[in-house]
């Protein structure tokens, strides 16, 4: 038989063992809740973003008639306006592009400095020849799509919208997040949901 103090040890070692158990379980369900509410908010960001840009870009691929109708000085000053408008709503690129013959073309896209400085931006009528499985759907379907992939450019959440100029030229707006930005932010719950349980602790 067990004596007075045993028994305290194996009831001191099931409650800490259920007390682990508790706080994995809170610690996992504010994660996740937490993910989501995150993802939400970054989607939602990228159909703003989207539907903000969309007269602009309407207005823009109204003018375009084959890959020689937009001047350099033209493309430049739409990608410097798509850059200031990426920097003040922290999205990675905003952009558009066409399809003919089966094939993806960018039609603008803003730019960082860095990429204007070394001259590495996507040019007008630049093919890009990565389309992910998410833009061909968009392209497909005439559906906007979300999608999650790599590219030159690096990893991105991206938020695909057919759209259509006054005239009914057909055109796709892109908006992307980063994937590092995301994992950063996601990295960040879980180390407050630690915080806050063993501040609780």
């Amino acid at each position: 038989m067990y004596d007075r103090y045993s028994v305290q040890k194996i009831v001191f070692a099931l409650t800490m063992v259920v007390n682990i158990l508790v706080t994995l379980f809170l610690d996992g369900y504010y994660y996740m809740h937490s993910k989501e509410n995150l993802m939400a908010q970054i989607d939602g960001k990228l159909k703003t973003v989207a539907l903000s840009v969309r007269p602009m870009m309407s207005a823009y691929n109204e003018e375009i008639n084959g890959s020689g109708s937009i001047t350099p000085e033209r493309y430049m000053d739409i990608l410097k306006e798509l850059s200031l408008y990426t920097d003040s709503t922290g999205v990675e690129y905003v952009y558009s592009m066409a399809q003919k013959d089966g094939k993806v073309y960018f039609t603008t896209s803003s730019a960082t400095e860095e990429e204007v400085k070394k001259n590495t931006y996507s040019k007008f009528y630049e093919e890009y020849s990565k389309a992910s499985a998410g833009l061909i759907a968009a392209f497909k379907t005439k559906q906007a799509q979300f999608d999650e992939y790599a590219d030159d450019w690096g990893k991105h959440r991206s938020y695909f919208v057919p759209a259509k100029t006054a005239s009914g030229k057909e055109y796709m707006i892109g908006i992307d997040v980063s994937l590092q930005s995301i994992d950063d932010a996601m990295n960040k719950l879980l180390l407050d949901a630690l915080i806050d349980r063993k501040s609780v602790v």
